[in-house]
Order: structure tokens, then C-alpha cells, then sequence
């Protein structure tokens, strides 16, 4: 891998910096940097994306060796790989539209499944991502209290009505203003911006634009709701064709998990979906074990609770309803 990979013929230069003669630079780079080529084929990574969407359905589950008894919760990481088509012309301006429509699309399905999971106070994690370059888009499910079928059910579910239904028009609104300002926050002068861009540019084919920042703003400044929600449709797809299992040694989840994740998922994906709606549900946790609490004189009945903060997973805070004084209750 290392000598296919890591070859003068593969790598860039990058100087920055007050340069007095650019020609003359140039000249001595050349003259002290470059090679004779290697022989063979010079490796193109987009052959080897092609090959990757080409094979078949692939599944992979791996152990966690070492000892792990000292762990309250042993979680179950499951990766969900839904491949794209070739990603092609990345390095116009459509390319960059199509790589912010995707950004975009990340930060506002992650934030559903925030929203999704707080409702049921759940110790679950749903998160999404596109591989780098965008041949894929990961869903990550990782249950702390092991794996169920509910956990499919809402991370298919929830991108079925983003599929269906698009994102409200607040939604939109609200993560568009959020990249925007993301946009103009970025320190264009670091040293980490640069990096990340020519990494990203010369090695992940995006573009890189001389007014990269402006036309980004005038991307999304134009980007309307409609345009949006029809070009997500062809990133969210039905099945994914790869996954991927990661537990503890002797996790019996991992005893012939794929057909039963398989089945799972076409049964979930054949269930109706209905648009979101606001959530009226009490956001606060175990609200039989307060009013039992509360019944049984461990808390004080003249408290309410106003908010909940994980402490150790044990400690609450409560409000007094007097708005004077606050409680605190271990149990």
C-alpha cells in the first residue's frame, strides 16, 4: 500500500507565504523534487470508488477483544452504508452546490435525530455522514443498552419522511442561517483551513475557488426549500447495500447478525409514513418515578422539575415553585 500510494508522482508541494520570485521557486522545486516515475499504472482513486459501488453487498462484524466487565453499558456500534453514483464534475460550481446541499443536508437530519431520540429519553445515538469523497452515506446507530429493532425503526423511519416530506419551512430556514454563519466565522487565515482545503482539493477532488467563501454564500442565499428537498431525494435511499457491527467480545448480537438487520429493515421499510408532527410530549425523564418519589417523601412535593442534567447518570436538579430556592435529589 505504501509503495503504490506514497510516491513523489502522487504528492503536491504547498508554500505559503511572501514569495519575491514565484518563476524562480518554481524552478528550484522542480529541480530538487522531481522524480523519475515510477513504473506501472499510476493509481487512480476513482477507479477504485467505482469498484467499491460495483461489488456486492458487503458485511463485516468485528470483536472488541480485552476486558470489558468494568463497563455499566457495552454498546453495540451499527453502520448502515448507502452507496451513491459517481461523483462527477466536483470541481465546478455545481460540484460545490451539490457539496453544500449535502453539508446541509447532514447538519439538518442530525438535528432530527437529536429532537427524535430526546423525545424518549433514549441512550442511543443516530447519526449520519458522507464518506470522503461522497461515494456513500453512513447511518451510525450505536445502543448503549444493546441492539433493538426500534432503533431501526426510527432511524429509517425518520429519513422515509425527510424522503417524503422534505424538512418544515422553519427547519430550512433556521440550518440554512446556521451554515451561513458557520460561513462567515471561518478563519480563512489558520493554518488548519488551508490544510483541510488542499487536502480536500487535491485529494478529495472538491473545488477550491479563488472566492470560495463568497460563492458558498450566494450558493445558499439562493437555495430555495423546493430546490432543496428535490435534490436530497437521491441521497436517501430504501436499503443499504453495506453494514457494518462492532461489539464486545461474546455479544451474542453478534451471533448471525445480518440477516436478522436485513429483515428488519425490509419490514420497517414497508411501514406507512405520516408527516412529523410538533412534539407534545413531557420531556421530563421517568415522570412515574418523580410522582412515586414525590408520593413517598424522598423529594419534596412543593418541587418541580424544570430541567434535567445527566450527573454521574444519578443527580437531578429540581425547581422550587416558589422560584426562590432549588433542590437537589440524588436518588
Amino acid at each position: 500500500f505504501y509503495k503504490k500510494w506514497y510516491r513523489s508522482d502522487l504528492m503536491a508541494i504547498v508554500i505559503v507565504g511572501n514569495i519575491d520570485n514565484i518563476e524562480e521557486l518554481e524552478k528550484e522545486l522542480k529541480e530538487k523534487f522531481t522524480k523519475e516515475r515510477k513504473a506501472g499504472n499510476l493509481p487512480n482513486p476513482t477507479v477504485n470508488q467505482l469498484n467499491y459501488l460495483n461489488k456486492a453487498p458487503q458485511f463485516y462484524k468485528k470483536e472488541l477483544l480485552g476486558n470489558n466487565d468494568h463497563l455499566i453499558y457495552k454498546p453495540i456500534h451499527l453502520s448502515l452504508y448507502f452507496r451513491l453514483g459517481p461523483n462527477k464534475n466536483r470541481q465546478s460550481k455545481q460540484g460545490l452546490k451539490n457539496q453544500l446541499i449535502r453539508s446541509l443536508l447532514i447538519e439538518l437530519v442530525n438535528k432530527k435525530y437529536s429532537q427524535v431520540l430526546r423525545e424518549y429519553n433514549t441512550f442511543t445515538s443516530i447519526r449520519t455522514k458522507f464518506l470522503n469523497p461522497p461515494t456513500a452515506l453512513k447511518l451510525e446507530i450505536i445502543g448503549s443498552d444493546g441492539f433493538k429493532k426500534d432503533y431501526i425503526n426510527t432511524a429509517f423511519q425518520t429519513l422515509k419522511k425527510i424522503k417524503k416530506y422534505g424538512f418544515t419551512i422553519d427547519e430550512f430556514n433556521s440550518g440554512k442561517a446556521e451554515y451561513l454563519n458557520s460561513i462567515r466565522q471561518t478563519d480563512t487565515l489558520s493554518l488548519f483551513y488551508w490544510k483541510n482545503q488542499i487536502i480536500q482539493h487535491f485529494v478529495e477532488g472538491e473545488a477550491l475557488p479563488a472566492n470560495k467563501e463568497q460563492l458558498q454564500e450566494n450558493i445558499l442565499h439562493n437555495l430555495s426549500q423546493e430546490e432543496f428537498h428535490n435534490e436530497i431525494k437521491q441521497y436517501i435511499k430504501e436499503e443499504p447495500e453495506d453494514i457494518s457491527m462492532v461489539a464486545y467480545k461474546d455479544n451474542r448480537e453478534l451471533n448471525n447478525p445480518e440477516k436478522k438487520i436485513r429483515t428488519w429493515i425490509k419490514e420497517v421499510i414497508r411501514l406507512p409514513v405520516e408527516p412529523s408532527v410538533p412534539s407534545t410530549r413531557n420531556l421530563v425523564l421517568m415522570d412515574d418515578s418523580l410522582t412515586t418519589a414525590k408520593a413517598s417523601g424522598k423529594i419534596s412535593s412543593r418541587v418541580e422539575p424544570f430541567d434535567i442534567f445527566f450527573l454521574n447518570s444519578s443527580v437531578f436538579f429540581f425547581k422550587s415553585k416558589s422560584d426562590s430556592d432549588f433542590n437537589l435529589s440524588s436518588k
